[in-house]
């Protein structure tokens, strides 16, 4: 009985996590592909001097290095929202046979 029960939620835990981490970054490209292109905009926008105080190698650097790291924290932010359900279901089946 126990074992069933155990592999079913394992089962299904690992499931929702898969769907949470694809759904995650599905959303964290979205959000990188809007704020590149909003970045790029503002860089098209800078004056000629400006400009040639920058390289614009390092100007680029920065701004992929900016958006891989938004892009990574986005990725597990749904992790962030499920997992306290997790716990809280293994609190109540261990305090229903233990407590």
């Amino acid at each position: 009985m126990h074992a069933t029960i155990f592999f079913t939620m394992s089962f299904f835990s690992t499931l929702f996590r898969q769907h949470y981490i694809q759904d995650g970054m599905f959303a964290s490209l979205k959000l990188r592909r809007i704020l590149a292109s909003k970045m790029f905009e503002k860089v098209e926008k800078l004056s000629m001097k400006s400009l040639s105080q920058c390289d614009s190698g390092k100007l680029v650097s920065v701004i992929s290095a900016d958006l891989s790291q938004v892009e990574r924290g986005l990725g597990f932010s749904p992790m962030i929202l499920g997992a306290p359900a997790v716990y809280v279901i293994c609190m109540i089946l261990i305090g229903a046979n233990y407590g």
